[in-house]
């Protein structure tokens, strides 16, 4: 049985047992009350601590969307500005996570779009060097290839210095873009830190591990790009050796185009075996949730079944019909007996298909 449903049982409880505080003792009736007022606030106070404890779960998953729901049902069993001040704690770690999750994601779709400008810019430069051979050997087919060779050279020395110009403007446009969202993303994380200092010790920790994981990424950004910069420098030097012996080693460069061809076809069939593969983790991964949704629509069914039951059945016991108030009270123990031995075979069945978690409210009754 549910929390809601088995305060609901404890209320109709309290109300029986205000319809016949006339036939009982003071003592007795205040006591009653106390213990009833006392379970109540209890389970008020499980429901605001595992909503707490939901919020912040999903906080530290990035599941914001299970957050708001669970801050809200906190709100409605909020009783003092002490769990007010719980809730909007957890509501500003919840702020921030968020905050500086958005940040990292719009860090790595500005890494993204660094290397994928570099990617096609190196395509449009190994596009342009192959248009410049082919139109090398037509012009040296038809014309004396010494009266050509100097022209040829000074072209692609202009063509190779501009090319050069705009992939170093390039370099440093991107670079700028980054240094621009890095101190911006240093300047949230600076924000988050100043609020994080007036949570829990807890959660301190987990912000300065978050830290030192961005400073690692921007690290490995940083020795990515000066591994690219070396790359970039030995490709010059190659061509400009490639240059100096094209006249007498046009073999060799029929060598390298028949490898750089083979190169981009492998690395076009491993990039079509990674979709493959990600096509299917995806397909696996629809199934497997498709299988829990059905699992747990089931177990909310029977859930809805044992709540029904149990809220269903009613012991209505007038005080005339019995002799005395003991005769009556066994009675209603009879009758709550009836309704669990009636429930308890739905309950096992639930919990075998679902696991422990219902029937926890007739007990307490």
């Amino acid at each position: 049985m549910s929390p809601s449903i088995s305060r609901q049982l404890q209320g109709w409880t309290l109300t029986v047992l205000l319809a016949l505080a006339p036939g009982l003792p003071a003592i007795a009736q205040s006591s009653r009350l106390l213990d009833m007022a006392d379970k109540l606030d209890k389970l008020d106070r499980q429901d605001l601590s595992s909503a707490l404890q939901e919020a912040e779960r999903c906080t530290r998953e990035r599941r914001f969307s299970c957050v708001e729901p669970a801050l809200e049902r906190a709100a409605k069993v909020a009783q003092g500005s002490a769990d007010k001040e719980r809730i909007e704690a957890v509501r500003r770690s919840y702020l921030a996570e968020r905050e500086l999750s958005l940040a990292q994601e719009r860090e790595r779709i500005a890494a993204e779009r660094y290397d994928r400008e570099l990617r096609e810019e190196a395509e449009r430069e190994r596009e342009r060097r192959a248009d410049d051979r082919r139109r090398a050997e037509a012009d040296a087919r038809k014309q004396a290839r010494d009266t050509r060779t100097a022209a040829d050279r000074a072209r692609r020395d202009r063509e190779d210095a501009a090319a050069r110009a705009r992939r170093d403007q390039l370099d440093r446009d991107n670079q700028q873009r980054l240094a621009d969202h890095h101190r911006n993303v240093q300047r949230l994380q600076a924000a988050a830190n100043a609020r994080r200092e007036a949570d829990a010790q807890a959660s301190q920790q987990r912000w300065q591990q978050q830290q030192e994981a961005s400073r690692d990424r921007s690290q490995q950004e940083q020795r990515e790009r000066d591994r690219q910069a070396a790359e970039d420098q030995q490709r010059q030097q190659r061509e400009a050796q490639r240059q100096r012996d094209e006249r007498e080693a046009q073999r060799q460069r029929d060598e390298r185009e028949a490898a750089e061809r083979r190169e981009r076809d492998q690395k076009l069939a491993q990039e079509r075996e990674q979709r493959e593969q990600q096509e299917r983790e995806r397909r696996a991964a629809d199934e497997q949730r498709a299988q829990k949704n059905a699992a747990a629509e089931r177990c909310q069914r029977m859930g809805m079944e044992i709540m029904s039951a149990s809220s269903d059945a009613h012991c209505n016991m007038n005080a005339k019909s019995f002799p005395s108030l003991g005769a009556r009270r066994d009675a209603e123990r009879a009758c709550y007996a009836e309704i669990e031995a009636r429930v308890a075979p739905m309950k096992a069945r639930y919990k075998d298909q679902c696991g422990s978690g219902a029937g926890g409210g007739a007990t307490r009754q």
